[in-house]
């Protein structure tokens, strides 16, 4: 008596005539149901259509999803009723049953030599394959990096931590140094390269789609915002552009979904959103300050609170693919940051972010940071230190507009 095992080691050897004589001698095992379709194979290689037909229809009874009894049924169906009625079969069970992909590719390949394209195209649409790459995030994260590696990986580990991050892909585009960076700019930027690929298989993990491209022209920070916000805005309904200094706290993502969803529009006040803060920002500070602020924002509730700036942050804002066609030649001027909040202010519309950071600022003076490039260590007159964010505090997604930030942050 021959077991399923053994049918399937002659199955591989094709030796159908064994597997034929042993079955009109009454010696197979069909207490699994492939084992129907090994003996329809052997019949069907020897030419006898009708006995191989008998035996897969018991198979596909037991198993009727089977993909190796579908593609038998496909070469019976083709050798007794002819191409046509084969792939009307199988073009009605893929239908039916979700897309095989040999099976799919089987149909799709005969519907091209039968000039059927129209249903090799449906078919072709709905493989896994082909399907699984319409993706599904609304909104993409630009993070816009050069040589700093050591705030970086700060920023790609907050990151990993956030909440939220099926609403979003990442891209992430990396200046190159020209010929008259020093060279400690083309160490830092081998650095950033190197992490940036170190991390790749962690942030795929989190986030549905991430890319990473090299910006071989480097034209300066604004023009290489320009360009990854141009990028992004093809694909998505709206952004959030950060810097590589631009540290994250866990709910950050969840905030800047419902500025995008809720408030930031073209008929809205609300232009832009940021996930930093203008409040908690002191160089020094105790644990006994910390926790009194603390103590002080949670009793009125500003940790859910929002309010209101007429200047868009230039390390990390927030706006939709209406909004970014309409101010982008602005925000890509040689002093693009301040040419964009110079526009805003003119007619009217405004930045919403919130009371406690989301957002946390810490390459203002570092050594290979714009800022230092260009007006040196002691010319940095704007400093960010902020003191607590929201992964201090236990925080929802309900936030609330604060009518005057100014007496409501008054802690005595």
């Amino acid at each position: 008596m021959l077991t399923y095992k053994d049918l399937l080691k002659l199955t591989e050897r094709k030796d159908w005539d064994e597997i034929a004589r042993s079955y009109l001698e009454g010696n197979i095992d069909f207490g699994a149901t492939t084992a129907y379709f090994c003996v329809s194979t052997a019949f069907l290689n020897s030419n006898n259509i009708t006995l191989a037909s008998e035996l897969l229809n018991t198979g596909l009874e037991l198993s009727p999803s089977n993909s190796w009894a579908r593609h038998l049924k496909y070469s019976i169906d083709t050798e007794l009723q002819g191409s046509k009625t084969a792939q009307d079969e199988l073009y009605k069970f893929l239908l039916e049953n979700g897309t095989h992909e040999t099976l799919a590719a089987t149909f799709i390949n005969t519907a091209i030599q039968l000039g059927d394209f129209s249903r090799a195209e449906e078919i072709n649409e709905a493989r896994s394959v082909i399907h699984d790459q319409n993706v599904s995030a609304p909104f993409a994260i630009a993070l816009q990096t050069f040589c700093k590696a050591d705030t970086l990986k700060s920023v790609l580990d907050s990151l990993l931590l956030c909440n939220g991050a099926d609403n979003f892909h990442l891209f992430i585009i990396q200046d190159v140094p020209s010929d008259k960076h020093p060279d400690k700019y083309t160490i830092g930027h081998r650095e950033v390269n190197k992490l940036i690929n170190s991390y790749l298989d962690k942030l795929r993990e989190k986030f549905e789609l991430v890319s990473f491209v090299t910006n071989y022209e480097n034209l300066g920070t604004a023009p290489t915002c320009r360009k990854v916000l141009d990028k992004v805005c093809n694909d998505y309904k709206g952004f959030i552009f950060l810097e590589d200094d631009c540290v994250l706290s866990k709910d950050a993502l969840e905030l800047a979904y419902y500025l995008l969803k809720s408030e930031i529009g073209l008929e809205s006040k609300y232009w832009f959103g940021s996930l930093e803060s203008t409040f908690y920002n002191l160089a020094e500070v105790d644990r006994e300050h910390v926790e009194r602020e603390i103590e002080h924002a949670e009793k009125n509730n500003l940790q859910q609170g929002l309010y209101q700036i007429d200047f868009v942050p230039s390390t990390c804002f927030i706006s939709t693919v209406e909004i970014w066609e309409l101010v982008k030649a602005f925000r890509s001027f040689p002093k693009g940051p301040e040419s964009l909040t110079h526009y805003i202010k003119s007619i009217g519309k405004k930045t919403l972010l919130p009371i406690v950071p989301r957002a946390r600022d810490k390459g203002m003076t570092h050594e290979l940071g714009y800022s230092v490039h260009k007006l040196g260590q002691e010319g940095v007159k704007e400093h960010k230190h902020h003191f607590l964010d929201a992964d201090d505090f236990s925080v929802s997604t309900e936030y609330w507009r604060v009518p005057n930030t100014h007496e409501l942050l008054k802690n005595d």
